[in-house]
This record gives structure tokens, sequence and C-alpha cells, in this order.
């Protein structure tokens, strides 16, 4: 069908009508939009889209026929996204290790592939990159029951065209029914750039889905596809960052150990307007070429010291003000005890997060307390609000509690989240001694702090991303929250590029502020109040709602035998984990990175590239797991009782 010029005014009006009562944002967008870029059809009715910008053409000939032959290769090999068969490394007595290794083992055994397949007309989860003419999205959307779709669109100028070439509300016409459960997301511009738009989307549908998720990329330019590889990258990791059942199980009974101890408790006050600046100390590559300007102007300062820059900072005779701590396992407790004096310790305040190893608060330093960790178990026990962004590393904490404490200027020394160099750690950390075993390596390139790149790996980039957020969510609460990054390692969006003559010149004018050292405590600090917590009733939520839970799976999803059923239940099950969130939001991160994972291994399985009799049978060993799974958790659960008495 050839493209009139009649016809595209028509459809650009009828599609600005549509979004103005569907997404009016796009719609007042594109009203009155000025392109860079212009269809072209010739006499022959080829048509294309020339990019006066970077003065060439998006199709190599008549973009409808190329469209047409990529669709066509698609569907022979789609690109996919799916979980990884690698096994999760831990305690194998814990329930998280052992059933999610188990049903790795399943999945090897049974499916005997890693892969998933079209093998039908129904895709789970739909990622598309690209626009363009859009003749990919008519025939998607016409061909195939698309249960959640993203849309990904960067250059507004195609977009903007698109208008003119698809009818938009036939495209969605799916999601449009009353009846409709399943999402749909458009994302143009930078907005298809933002990861959280993105991952926001993808928890919304339900993250289990990334292990089924289909990926067609119309085109792609250097940046998209740096964009794209990230993102894929993200995602694959997406799902390893909720949490897990016994993660969450330690943290109750760590937390509940710390409150029957009496540990105080920081509640920020809003009071605090620190006069001088915070130096918040991890122990990355860079810390060893910035320590000489923390040595001269550390009186100027009200320093943080994070994990184990703690050793190093006592070998170049640097005694911070407080000490920070996040993880809940006694490593951190280890290196602390390890690598610094019992006198040095005594000097310094220590902040450590409510599910912290309870030796951490028994006299080793000066002062100790407890901060309430966000989407931590057992800090939903407080009738407080608890800290945000404070994971998933220490550096992240130590930004957080500068901000927390009121303070407006952090500048960062060692905090590299990357590895620029062959270092990941600063020389004398513990991380020579104790953790010389671990395996750091660098797989992901990301934009270092003064131009060029350097590689980061899995656990640093959630650092820095949430780091970024950090400081974007930090500003717009405090507009004079300002960060400086003088490290060598990873660029990090929205604290300044420091070099080393700018950080003399900063630090020079830093006055110090030995008052707010001397009050700080007192003003943040509260004792324990038995009367903040209804153990009774706590226990009693806690196993009713996972009855109710249980019944759910053992009543409404373990007997379904058909695929499509089951995969029906998956999603209907997630729904109700996330209602349960707001009724239980302890048993809900309990359990919600347990079970997503395993959901989306389970998941896969029914999509998978194997015979219909063989994921029949994978699906009816696997929920013989599950079932299993719960009565251990069940056990895990009444084995909490004893800590409650308190």
């Amino acid at each position: 069908m050839a493209f009139e010029v009649k016809e595209l005014e028509k459809t650009f009006r009828k599609n600005l009508k549509f979004f103005e009562e569907r997404i009016p944002a796009l719609a007042e967008k594109f009203k009155n939009y000025k392109p860079n870029a212009e269809l072209v059809i010739d006499q022959e009715g080829r048509v294309n889209i020339y990019d006066r910008k970077k003065e060439c053409f998006l199709y190599p000939g008549d973009g409808r026929i190329i469209t047409y032959k990529q669709i066509g290769e698609w569907m022979q090999s789609p690109q996919t996204l799916t979980i990884a068969n690698e096994y999760l490394q831990g305690p194998n007595e814990w329930i998280h290790i052992r059933y999610i290794n188990r049903l790795i083992d399943l999945k090897k055994e049974v499916l005997k592939t890693n892969s998933i397949a079209l093998g039908g007309t129904r895709i789970p989860l739909l990622l598309v990159v690209g626009v363009g003419l859009g003749e990919h999205l008519k025939f998607l959307t016409e061909n195939f029951l698309i249960e959640d779709l993203l849309i990904l669109e960067p250059n507004e100028d195609f977009f903007y065209i698109s208008l003119h070439t698809v009818d938009w509300e036939e495209v969605l016409k799916p999601w449009l029914q009353k009846e409709k459960r399943y999402g749909i997301q458009i994302l143009v511009g930078e907005e298809a750039k933002n990861k959280e738009e993105t991952f926001f989307f993808l928890r919304k549908s339900g993250p289990f889905k990334i292990s089924t998720a289909f990926l067609y990329i119309h085109y792609l330019d250097q940046e998209l596809a740096e964009y794209i590889k990230k993102l894929v990258s993200e995602l694959a990791n997406e799902i390893n960052f909720f949490g897990f059942f016994d993660d969450e199980i330690i943290s109750l009974k760590q937390t509940l150990t710390n409150i029957k101890n009496g540990v105080p408790l920081f509640l920020p006050n809003k009071e605090l307007k620190p006069k001088t600046a915070a130096a918040v100390v991890g122990s990355g590559p860079s810390l060893e070429k910035l320590l000489p300007y923390l040595k001269k102007h550390r009186n100027r300062l009200f320093v943080i010291s994070c994990g184990t820059a703690l050793g190093i900072l006592e070998k170049n005779g640097i005694v911070p003000d407080l000490h920070v701590n996040i993880e809940r396992n006694d490593p951190p407790y280890k290196a602390v005890i390890e690598t610094t004096s019992k006198e040095f310790r005594r000097e310094i305040d220590f902040l450590g997060a409510n599910n912290n190893y309870p030796p951490f608060f028994e006299g080793v330093f000066k002062r100790s307390a407890m901060y309430l960790k966000a989407g931590d178990a057992g800090a939903s026990l407080f009738p407080f609000d608890p800290l945000y962004y404070v994971n998933p590393t220490v550096t992240n904490t130590g930004i957080a509690l500068a901000y927390y404490l009121g303070f407006n200027r952090v500048y960062l020394f060692g905090v590299d989240l990357a590895f620029p160099g062959e270092k990941h750690h600063a020389k004398g950390s513990a991380y020579e001694t104790l953790f010389k075993d671990l395996d750091l390596k660098g797989d992901i390139e990301v934009e270092a702090n003064f131009g060029g790149k350097v590689k980061t790996n899995g656990l640093f980039y959630s650092s820095l991303r949430i780091m970024e957020e950090s400081i974007k969510f930090f500003s717009s609460k405090n507009p004079n929250f300002r960060v400086y990054n003088p490290n060598f390692g990873a660029k990090i969006e929205g604290a300044q590029p420091t070099e080393e003559e700018k950080l003399e010149e900063l630090l020079s004018q830093e006055k110090g502020d030995p008052d707010f050292k001397n009050s700080y405590w007192e003003k943040t600090i509260k004792e324990l109040n038995r009367d903040w917590f209804d153990f009774p009733k706590f226990k009693m939520q806690l196993m009713t709602n996972f009855f109710q839970l249980k019944g759910i799976i053992e009543n409404d999803l373990l007997p379904l035998e058909e695929l499509e059923d089951y995969a029906n239940a998956i999603r209907d099950f997630y729904s109700y984990l996330i209602v349960l969130r707001e009724h239980n939001y302890t048993l809900f991160h309990m359990l919600h990175g347990t079970f997503t994972i395993f959901m989306a291994h389970m998941y896969m399985g029914l999509y998978a590239n194997a015979p219909l009799k063989t994921r029949k049978e994978f699906l009816k060993r696997a929920k013989e797991l599950f079932k299993e799974m719960l009565n251990e958790m069940e056990k895990e659960i009444y084995n909490l009782y004893s800590y409650f008495s308190v």
C-alpha cells in the first residue's frame, strides 16, 4: 500500500487525538513538533526515513521491504533474554540456595536447554527497540498474543514520523480492552534511555518474566547498542537484588537480638545543620592517591569511614568521626577486629544497619547505634520510616548517612565503583588479606570520571546506578546538596568530577565544625523503647498470612497441569504477592526474592525450546519442589518464635 499525503496527515491527526486521551504528554510533545528527519517516498512508492542530523537514511533501501525481511529473520531466530542456569553460591542448608539449585538441576536434566522459543502465538514479554516506520509493530501486534509490551524509541524524530505511518490505536488495541490484565509502555526520547522507567514497567509486569523476554531490535546506532548492552546486563541481574528468604530470616533474628540487647536507634533529625562538609571514605584504589588531601584537611571535615577503609585510615593516622556498616554477616566484623586496634576504635562512633551482626554493637566502638535499612524485613518491626538508598554497598550507606545527618557537601574518597587499572581496592585494605580469595573482575564498561572508559562488575554497577539515583533524590529534597568526586574510577552522574587542584581549593575553604561532632549523637540517637513493638500481634499475623499464602499455592496453583493455565496462575499469584506487601511487609520481603527467582526458572520452563511433553514433565516435578520448599519455609518461620521473647 502506497502512502499518500492526505492519508499521512489524516493518520497524524487521528493519532494525536488518540494520544490526547490516552497519553497526553506524548500528544503535547508532538503537536507542534519540528523534526530533523523526514519521510521520503520515491516515485515507485519506496519508503525511507532521512535523518538530517546524521545526513543518512535509516534503511539501506525500501524501509517496508527491509522490515518484512527483518521480521522473517526474527521469527526464525528471535533474540531472547532468559535467566542463567548458573548455580547460586552459598551454604546448601539455606532454603533459597538449596531449592533454586535443585530447580536448576531439574532444568538441566529434563529440559536439556536454557533457551526459549516462540513455539506459538503467545509472547509473555516483548521489548521492542526502535519504531521507525512501525511496520514491525503492526505485524507483531496483529499476529501474536503479546502479554506485556515495552516500546523504546530514543529518536523523537522517528516517533514523530510513525505518527503519520502507524495507526497507533489499532496497534495498541489489544491493551485497550477493559478486561485486559497486561501492560503496555511507550518510552520516547530520553525516557527510552531511562533504565528506571524500564525497570518500573518490568517490576509492575512481574520481574519473573525477565526469564521469558523476547527482544526485537529494529535498528541500532553505536550509542543505542551500548545502552542496550548495559540494559540487558542489568536486566539479567535485576531479580537477584530482591533479597531472599534465608537472608531475611537472618535479618529478623539479628534485628530481634539487637532489640533484646537494647541497641539504641538512629533517627534523622531535620534540625541538624552542620557547618562543615562530610568525607565519605571507601577503600577503592583511588584512596591511595587521595589520602594526602584527607590527612591534610582531616580536621576541616566530618569523616565517615565505610567498611574496609577503617584499617587503611588507622595505618595513615586518620581517626574518622563515624564508621558505618551495612552487611549482616560476620566478615566485616572480623575485618574491623583484625585490622584495627581497640584503642583506635574507642575514639570512633559506629552506625550499623538494624540487621547487623550483633557483636558489632557490643563495645567495639566508642558509641554504637543502629539505623533502619529500607527494604529489610527486620526494619519493618519499628514504627519509624527506614533510611533509603543505603544499599547495596557500604559507600552507598556513607552517602545516605551524610545526607540524613544534614550535610550539604560530601567529598568522596576511594569511591571508585570500578577498576581503574589492575587493582580493585586500595593498598592495605582487608581485600589483600582476609578477602584475598575473592575473584573481582570487571566485565561492564562505564564512563570514567575524568574521561575515557573503565571496567566494573555487576555489584559495583548496581551500586553506581543506585548512588546516582540517591544523589538525584537527596538533591531534590535539599537543593544545596552537593557531591564531589575526585576519584579515578567510574563517573557518578550527579557528583561533580573534581581534579586534585580543585579538591585542594575546596577543602581549604572548609572550616570544620567541632560543635557538631560533639552534639550530633545526642540529637539523633534514641534509647530503645519496648512500647514500640507488639510482638504477639506480629507473630500471629506472620503465621496467619503465611498459611493463607500457602493455601493459595496448594489449592489454586499446584493442581494445574496445562502450561497456559499455570502461566496465567503464576501471574495472578505474583499480583497477590504485591497485595501482600501492603498488609504484611515483613512476610512479603521474606518471600518475594526467593519466590520471584523460583518462579522465573519455572516460567522459563513453560516456554523452553523443548517438546510439549518435556515441558509438562518439568512443570510436574517443579511443582513438587515448590511444595517441598514451602514446607521447609514453614518450619523456619516457626523457629523464629523463640526470638520474639525479648
